[in-house]
């Protein structure tokens, strides 16, 4: 896991970012890493190819978690469900 992160932590620090984007997406990696969710550990090793190819994938990955922790804390995992629902709908709607 943690040479996931750290080639992650490797892109990002290449990629066009902004310094304070590159900072925040760097500590949300390290916060990643202390993490033992099989799950999210999952999720991240899907990213590396994807982020290998395109680095914005990185800040679409950090935007999806922060709306599934923002639709929690609003409405807990209704509001999760909720999110994944309305995504669903606008994915089908495309």
């Amino acid at each position: 896991m943690s040479d996931t992160i750290d080639k992650l932590k490797a892109i990002v620090q290449k990629a066009d970012f902004t310094d304070e984007q590159k900072e925040g997406y760097l500590q949300s990696l390290d916060g990643l890493s202390k993490v033992k969710v099989p799950e999210i550990n999952e999720a991240l090793a899907q990213l590396l190819p994807e982020a290998e190819k395109n680095p914005a994938k990185i800040r679409e990955f950090m935007w999806g978690m922060a709306k599934v922790m923002l639709a929690y804390v609003k409405g807990g995992e209704a509001g999760v469900k909720q999110l994944l629902e309305q995504q669903i709908a606008a994915a089908k709607s495309q």
